[in-house]
């Protein structure tokens, strides 16, 4: 491999200041140059929402830096300041595309699990209560058991399942959180409710939704204030056309003058 291919490569794999000292490297690098996270630039990186999480993305191999990023706001033309939004929200609706699947089949999971509930419920129950209440707090001291496990493990979309199990054997109610796709208890503690609404997916994805809203607010009202610029030249036309129109009727009657 040719000397300058193999430097190409290196290039591509850990970035043109792969040998510079870090900090001399930052202080001299440009908003546009390719190792920058162009995410970021625009508003944040999603690498940074999930991490240690089951939705953990990986970390980002581009570089983050507040400096860079003020300089793309002030120095960036539209046309790549547009570009580098677009990628961005697309990033941001493929995410979302993903966790709205996942709560259709958790809403899903609650329906199939609600019409067991029913189905229990309505069979006759032969084996005495004491065996019955036994037997129901075995099982739920098992699962209570593998749940800790998977915490420990950081499994923490499967530990949610086996909450979910644990609460439907105790009778209680869930819903899924519309944001993240988790399981919450109907009616819960406000302490344990508060800790889901300051959990990192639930705070990730709320911040996703946010920026895709926001961006196209602002778009449509980007949309609606170019299709007025368009018609305000089409009006003024008429109005010419109308004045000119006008005139030429009051130029007639002067010279057929009085009837």
């Amino acid at each position: 491999m040719a000397l300058s291919e193999a430097q190409k490569l290196l290039d591509e794999l850990m970035g043109r200041h792969r040998n510079a000292d870090p900090n001399d490297t930052l202080n001299t690098m440009e908003w546009a140059e390719k190792d920058v996270c162009r995410h970021f630039l625009v508003q944040f990186c999603p690498h940074e929402l999930f991490t240690n999480t089951k939705a953990d993305l990986g970390t980002c191999s581009k570089i983050h830096d507040d400096r860079l990023r003020l300089q793309f706001k002030e120095e960036a033309p539209e046309e790549y300041k547009e570009r580098y939004e677009h990628a961005f929200i697309d990033m941001c609706r493929d995410l979302l595309k993903d966790v709205d699947r996942k709560i259709q089949r958790a809403r899903h999971r609650l329906e199939m699990t609600a019409e067991l509930r029913e189905q229990e419920a309505k069979k006759e129950v032969k084996s005495p209560d004491g065996e019955r209440i036994q037997v129901l707090n075995d099982k739920i001291n098992e699962l209570l058991k593998k749940i800790e496990e998977l915490g420990t493990q950081g499994e923490v979309e499967e530990a949610q399942s086996h909450w979910m199990k644990v609460n439907l054997d105790q009778d209680k109610s869930m819903e899924v959180c519309e944001v993240c796709g988790a399981f919450l208890i109907i009616g819960d503690a406000q302490c344990r409710v508060d800790d889901h609404l300051s959990g990192k997916q639930h705070v990730g994805y709320s911040k996703l939704r946010e920026s895709v809203v926001e961006y196209e607010n602002r778009k449509k009202d980007t949309d609606r204030k170019k299709r007025e610029r368009r018609r305000t030249p089409e009006r003024r036309d008429r109005s010419r056309d109308r004045d000119r129109r006008d005139r030429s009727h009051t130029g007639a009657d002067l010279l057929r003058g009085p009837s």
